[in-house]
């Protein structure tokens, strides 16, 4: 009896091995297609970077490969006004924190090449390091199965593919992030088994360091520590593990507090507390970098904004909150699933750890959303929910089809055309290869010209709107165009004087009155400065060339004359007034068009 007993275990402890290694089989098989077809979207993509975030992380981690430190070339004049050690071409970063560019820098170096192509690789392989992250975290908190689906519905967003392929650090921080939900849950799990005391202490320690790396990474992530610390009070009801995490916290981040504070007077959030005012109607676009005022010379002037400008600040929050709910909505993973996982937020799982990190997310979302509005964060930080919000749709799909008590087929399907729908826009993409950046002709103009600008030897400080992509394309420094003569007179003093103005399309998104805007739009703005006479002879030149054209009657030709007269004089009478104001143009002439400068490009020189 007892032989046959010994043979019964022995069969079922085989039978278990066999079920473990096919799940792990199946598992490796399916998570290897899901990032495949990641990569073939990669492939079928236009590999390059198109943000100004994604240039600004790129360059900065340039600097750091060439042994230039932790700074920027892209000048932003405020900064220049509010950091207190500037090297004549360069600043210490501000807006951007450490952690993602130094990885960066060091990809760079293993890779021989700082270039778009493995910047945008980089973001891939972080992304498909989150989707293989996200099956565990479902595994975790449910089942293998519930992994699978999880990981196929992350992997297989086209929608989320393309906002990873920005180059920008949120791939990054989406692994990062579900590195934090791991510690949460493990920390609950330890809190729940009496006699796990030391294990919950050292997994409120991981917790706390989780943090830090967000931190590291950006420097919003600052405000997680309000739900984290009401996280660990309602979960272990000791005040000994809130204030090991803040001991924690504190002794990670004083040096880089500390140099914060030493660079910008802002020690938490550096530049990034500037960031509290773009977007609004007090500072429109992002005109708050473009010089500085009583108002945003100090910290305490940033910190007074939302009680001085409620109205303006509380409108910004809308508008920013409204962007991202709808953005999260149409194109983050899918509408079906964002639906399922709203509802899931309703629903008690069976599992205390679940239902404890779905608590803690119930904390972290509203606070990262208004965060992400009033700093004006671009929509594509929302790929970091999105792993969570797969997790708890899939799982609230799979609990709604047991419900039903559906045949395994009909199940299979259902879920089968789920996944269909979720991944019609990868497979499109794949088949016909539509760019995933289209760029306009404009646009196009501006990464020619300044892709050309170091075969032809030019060196020293460009004056221009499209500084992002300027300072990663040529590696010399490039400013935004100031708003103000007296913010050009600022900079010429710290070491950056105005010789070169190279203006994009970009600028016509600037004010009608501002001089660049009219240096741009305004064809003959040097003739008509230096004599009026002059430049009225060549306008009519051109109207006459045009009205030739026109299959009109000669009286309609000459009242279109005059009335072109009479725009030219208005406009004329416009521009000295905006004109005189800038002594520092002074002496401003056109470069000639070349070869190398399209047609899109104005370039101006200051003698």
């Amino acid at each position: 009896m007892a032989r046959i007993d010994n043979k019964v275990n022995s069969w079922v402890e085989r039978l278990d091995d066999s079920v473990g290694l096919w799940k792990i089989g199946w598992t490796a098989v399916a998570l290897a297609v899901v990032i495949i077809l990641a990569f073939f979207f990669y492939l079928s993509s236009t590999k390059v970077l198109y943000t100004d975030e994604g240039f600004d992380v790129a360059q900065i981690a340039r600097n750091f490969a060439m042994g230039e430190g932790y700074s920027t070339h892209a000048i932003r004049p405020l900064n220049a006004f509010i950091t207190d050690s500037v090297v004549p071409g360069r600043l210490p970063e501000i807006n951007h924190a450490p952690l993602y560019p130094r990885i960066l820098c060091k990809w760079f170096q293993m890779r021989k090449a700082a270039d778009d192509l493995s910047a945008l690789l980089l973001s891939m392989i972080f992304f498909a390091a989150g989707i293989v992250m996200t099956h565990f975290l479902a595994t975790l908190l449910f089942d293998w199965k519930i992994g699978l689906m999880s990981a196929a519905v992350a992997g297989l967003s086209g929608a989320l593919l393309s906002m990873t392929l920005t180059g920008e650090m949120w791939p990054f921080v989406m692994c990062l992030f579900l590195a934090f939900c791991f510690a949460a849950v493990y920390y609950h799990k330890m809190i729940i088994r009496k006699g796990k005391k030391i294990p919950a202490l050292i997994w409120c320690v991981i917790l706390s360091l989780t943090v830090v790396l967000l931190y590291l990474t950006n420097y919003l992530f600052i405000w997680l520590v309000i739900p984290v610390l009401g996280f660990l009070w309602f979960s272990s009801r000791r005040i000994l593990h809130p204030i090991i995490f803040i001991v924690v916290l504190a002794a990670c981040l004083f040096v880089p507090m500390k140099r914060n504070y030493e660079v910008c007077k802002s020690p938490i959030l550096a530049g990034t507390a500037w960031d509290l005012l773009l977007d609004t109607e007090v500072y429109p676009e992002r005109n708050v970098y473009r010089g500085v005022n009583d108002e945003t010379k100090s910290l305490k002037g940033v910190i007074e904004f939302p009680m001085k400008h409620f109205p303006a600040f509380a409108h910004k929050i809308t508008d920013g909150v409204g962007k991202m709910a709808t953005s999260c909505a149409n194109d983050l993973i899918s509408f079906i699933i964002v639906c399922f996982a709203i509802v899931s937020a309703l629903y008690k799982f069976r599992s205390p750890e679940v239902n404890a990190l779905r608590g803690l997310m119930y904390a972290v979302f509203p606070i990262m959303f208004l965060v992400f509005a009033a700093y004006s964060v671009s929509v594509s930080a929302l790929i970091i929910f999105a792993p969570l919000l797969a997790i708890f749709a899939s799982k609230y799909i799979a609990l709604l089809l047991n419900a039903k008590k559906l045949h395994k087929i009909y199940t299979n399907a259902i879920v089968g055309g789920i996944m269909v729908i979720i991944a019609m826009p990868l497979f499109m993409q794949i088949i016909w290869k539509t760019p995933q950046y289209s760029s306009t002709e404009e646009a196009r103009s501006a990464e020619q010209y300044f892709t050309s600008i170091p075969r032809t030897g030019a060196q020293g400080v460009f004056y221009t709107d499209d500084y992002c992509r300027a300072a990663w394309s040529t590696s010399f420094s490039a400013v935004l165009l100031p708003l103000s003569d007296a913010d050009i007179v600022r900079l010429k003093e710290i070491g950056m004087p105005v010789h070169v103005i190279v203006l994009t399309p970009k600028v016509k998104e600037y004010s009608t009155g501002e001089i660049w805007n009219m240096l741009y739009n305004i064809k003959v703005m040097t003739e008509i400065v230096n004599d009026r006479q002059k430049g009225l002879n060549i306008v009519r030149k051109e109207w006459g060339e045009w009205l030739t054209t026109q299959n009109i009657t000669e009286q309609s030709k000459a009242a279109i004359s005059k009335y072109l007269k009479t725009k030219f004089e208005d406009d004329y009478d416009r521009i000295m007034r905006q004109y005189a104001v800038y002594t520092e143009l002074r002496g401003l002439r056109a470069q000639h068009a070349h070869p190398l400068q399209p047609e899109y490009i104005k370039v101006f020189f200051i003698d």
